[in-house]
């Protein structure tokens, strides 16, 4: 039979984590890929609209690939590097 009394389990996960083999999270909240980036909410939206940060949409979620993020620094280095 079943025993109910352990009601005490925690999610192995936080909800907005996807972990494969012992590596971070892939996908990042809106917040959390501004704080990675270090801008506002507004600076970030803005690289969605005109193209430059790749985004993902989950139902109403927004989500930010990580390597959508190493991509953008990567881009931006380039052209920084050729200033």
């Amino acid at each position: 039979m079943y025993d109910q009394t352990n009601h005490n389990v925690e999610p192995i996960f936080a909800p907005t984590e996807i972990r494969l083999a012992g590596t971070g999270p892939r996908l990042l909240t809106v917040q959390e890929a501004c704080d990675q980036l270090r801008v506002g909410r507004w600076m970030l939206y803005h690289l969605i609209r005109t193209g430059q940060l790749q985004t993902i949409k989950i139902g109403s979620r927004r989500l930010v690939p990580v390597e959508a993020i190493n991509t953008f620094i990567d881009a931006h280095r380039r052209r920084a590097g050729r200033a």
